[in-house]
Order: C-alpha cells, then structure tokens, then sequence
C-alpha cells in the first residue's frame, strides 16, 4: 500500500495512507514526534489513492491525492479512471494543537 510522508518540522513528520486494511479507503493523516508513535489521526476522506504531502507558504498541510472519477463509476461501474483532489488543511484542523509535548 502506498503512503505519504511530510516532515514538518524538525521533529513532526506527518504520515498519509488509507487507512483500511481490506480496500483503497479512509484517507488518514497521522501525526508523530518521534517516528514511531502517532500521536492524533484524523480521517480526511472515506476515498483513498495515491497521495503526496506539501508544507506550503502559509504553514498549512496540502495533500494531493486521488479519487476514483464519478464519470468512471457512472459510465464504467468501476474506479480505473482517477481525478485529484488536492486540499490544505491548518495543523488544528488535524487535530495537531499542542506541538511543544
């Protein structure tokens, strides 16, 4: 499976991959100190495909990842064509509040 790592910070890595273990699905970011321990999680989307993470100008975490289409499950009934999704999001809309512990 397929993830993507950020290094925030000196000591913050953030970490996106889908969360479920059985399909492509719960796009989740998860945040660590240390590299070994996530200390909060926070579901941004029940899709899940590739992403890639950015640190970008104004501080916030930008995620671009991919979807299935609507045109492709409409017309196809399946997921093989994608789209991207790309959003930012501001360290407490992760639920990343108390950085100095």
């Amino acid at each position: 499976c397929e993830g993507s790592l950020l290094r925030y910070a000196d000591d913050e890595i953030l970490f996106a991959n889908c969360a479920s273990t059985e399909k492509r699905a719960s796009l989740t970011i998860r945040w660590t100190k240390d590299g070994e321990t996530f200390l909060t999680k926070h579901k941004i989307d029940d899709r899940c495909g590739y992403s890639s993470m950015t640190k970008t100008r104004d501080l916030r975490v930008g995620i671009a990842y991919e979807v299935p289409s609507s045109r492709a499950m409409r017309d196809y009934g399946g997921d093989d064509v994608k789209d991207i999704v790309f959003r930012k999001y501001r360290l407490s809309d992760l639920g990343i509040v108390n950085r100095s512990k």
